[in-house]
């Protein structure tokens, strides 16, 4: 994203907007007015490299947490061979919970809501 639009200070608000902080903390900190900040938020290029800034970072959470489910997996099976039988018996009664009231399919169908009926049928079986 090119950024050349945004003065140092816009950057830095932006910067600090994107790690969470709020309007208020983020105009005290830079020593400007909230008005100011929110007028910033309204021109396109403050706009546009904020949203890409949220969609590196979502992208980024997603991959983490990508990579942390096989490792999470692991250590739950890990756990049903635990020499603890409590650790294994409440490792256990997690995963048939989660199973039981896994809703397979629904999903799908409400995404898919606009579809035609034969294709409706199609995704459900």
């Amino acid at each position: 994203m090119n950024n050349l639009y945004l003065s140092a200070k816009e950057l830095q608000a932006v910067n600090l907007l994107v790690s969470g902080f709020s309007y208020s903390y983020v105009a005290k900190k830079l020593n400007i007015d909230r008005t100011t900040l929110w007028n910033w938020k309204q021109k396109p290029q403050f706009a546009a490299y904020y949203n890409s800034l949220i969609k590196e970072l979502k992208e980024h959470t997603k991959d983490k947490l990508t990579s942390l489910y096989d490792n999470a997996l692991q250590t739950i099976e890990n756990c049903l061979y635990s020499e603890n039988d409590s650790i294994k018996l409440k490792t256990s009664l997690y995963i048939i919970d989660k199973i039981e009231n896994t809703q397979y399919g629904l999903t799908i169908m409400t995404k898919e809501i606009d579809l035609n009926y034969n294709q409706v049928v199609f995704i459900l079986t």
